[in-house]
C-alpha cells in the first residue's frame, strides 16, 4: 500500500492539502495552497506516535517533513480533515489493563 493511500484513508479523498510521500505517491488536491511532503519513514513514525498537530510538528522540526504554504493553515486543514474523516475509534478490548498484561 502506498503512503498516499494511507493519507487518503485518514484525511479523506477531498482533503484540501496536496500530499507527496518519499515512496513517490501523491494524494489530496493537486495545486492546493498547502503541500505536505513526507521525506522519510522517520516522519511516518512521528505521525504514527502522535497523530495530529504534535506528530506533524515533530516531523517538521526534525526535518523529516516539509510544508509549503502557511504552517498554521496546514495544521488547521489537517485537523479538520482528520476530524471529518471516518477515523476508527479505539476498541475498549484493545486497552491495556492489569488483567491482560
Amino acid at each position: 500500500m502506498a503512503l498516499a493511500e494511507v493519507f487518503e484513508a485518514l484525511a479523506g479523498p477531498d482533503a484540501p492539502v496536496e500530499f507527496t510521500a518519499y515512496d513517490g505517491s501523491h494524494a489530496g488536491q493537486a495545486g492546493a495552497s498547502v503541500k505536505i511532503t513526507v521525506r522519510s519513514p522517520a516522519a511516518v513514525a512521528y505521525l504514527a506516535q502522535a497523530p495530529g498537530e504534535l506528530g506533524l510538528a515533530r516531523a517538521y522540526v526534525a526535518g523529516q517533513l516539509d510544508v509549503e504554504g502557511d504552517m498554521y493553515e496546514a495544521l488547521t486543514r489537517m485537523t479538520k480533515a482528520q476530524s471529518s474523516s471516518r477515523m476508527p475509534s479505539r476498541s475498549p478490548s484493545l486497552r491495556a489493563t492489569r488483567s491482560n498484561l
